[in-house]
C-alpha cells in the first residue's frame, strides 16, 4: 500500500526541543553528535568542528524530516540555521567534487560559521518581500511575517476608516477563500492553491488580482490575527 506523502510546509512550525543522544545508535562513539533537536517537521543533529583560517570554528547541522522523505526547503533551512546557531551566522550547503560525494540518505547538511565570518560572494543587502507585482516571479506566503512587514505596517500613514475596513474585508476574503480551497483538497499543491485563490478572489471582487496580492493579503491577515484584530 502506497503511503500518502506528508506536505511538510503545511505542518505548523514549533520550537526545537533537545533529545537524548544515544551513542549506541552510531557505528563509533566519536561519530555521535553533540546534540539532537526536534520540532514538528525536522530532526537535526549538531556537531562542532574547526576549519582553517579565516573560517575557524563551525557548526555542522544534519537534518531530515520525520518521515525521511526527500524534502529540501531553503526557507526552512535558513530558519533552522537561525534557531539552532544564530541569525547573524552564515552557512553553506556544499555541492562537492564527485570524488568526495556522500549520498546515502534523504538527509541534508549545513555548515555554519561564527558571527562576523562573511563569505566573499552572495547578495550584499537584505530584501524580503511577498509582492511580485510587475515581475514574472512567484512567491509563496511566509509562515511568519518577516520584520519588514511589521515595519511597513507600523510606519504607514493611517488611511480613511473606510479604506482600512475595505482592506480588512479583502484580507479576510482572501484568507477564507484560501482555507476553503485547502480544506476541500488537503493534497492540493501550493501552486494550484494559489492559482485557484487568485481566480476566485478576482471573480468575487471584479478586480485583476495576482499572486502578489494574495500573498500580501495573507500576511496582513496573519499579522492581524496575531494582534487580535478582527
Amino acid at each position: 500500500m502506497k503511503h500518502k506523502r506528508t506536505k511538510w510546509d503545511r505542518i505548523a512550525w514549533t520550537p526545537f526541543q533537545p533529545c537524548v543522544v544515544d551513542a549506541a545508535d552510531y557505528p563509533a562513539a566519536d561519530m555521535a553528535p553533540e546534540s539532537i533537536w526536534r520540532n514538528s517537521r525536522y530532526q537535526v543533529a549538531r556537531w562542532f568542528g574547526e576549519a582553517p583560517e579565516p573560517f575557524g570554528r563551525y557548526v555542522h547541522l544534519s537534518l531530515k524530516v520525520h518521515d525521511k522523505q526527500a524534502h529540501h526547503d531553503w526557507r526552512d533551512m535558513q530558519r533552522i540555521k537561525n534557531e539552532l546557531v544564530g541569525t547573524e551566522c552564515e552557512a553553506v550547503e556544499l555541492y562537492p567534487a564527485e570524488s568526495r560525494l556522500v549520498d546515502c540518505a534523504n538527509q541534508y547538511h549545513l555548515f555554519v560559521f561564527q558571527p562576523g565570518c562573511r563569505f566573499p560572494f552572495g547578495f550584499t543587502s537584505r530584501l524580503v518581500s511577498a509582492d511580485t507585482t510587475g515581475t514574472n516571479a512567484r512567491q509563496r506566503p511566509f509562515d511568519e511575517a518577516p520584520a519588514e512587514f511589521a515595519t511597513v505596517s507600523a510606519h504607514a500613514p493611517a488611511g480613511p476608516p473606510e479604506r482600512d475596513t475595505m482592506s480588512r474585508a479583502f484580507d479576510n476574503l482572501v484568507a477564507q477563500t484560501w482555507n476553503t480551497i485547502e480544506d476541500a483538497d488537503p493534497d492540493i499543491s501550493t501552486e494550484r492553491l494559489m492559482a485557484m485563490t487568485v481566480e476566485r478572489v478576482s471573480a468575487e471582487t471584479g478586480r485583476d488580482i495576482d499572486s502578489g496580492d494574495i500573498s500580501a493579503a495573507l500576511q496582513r491577515h496573519e499579522m492581524a490575527r496575531q494582534k487580535g484584530t478582527p
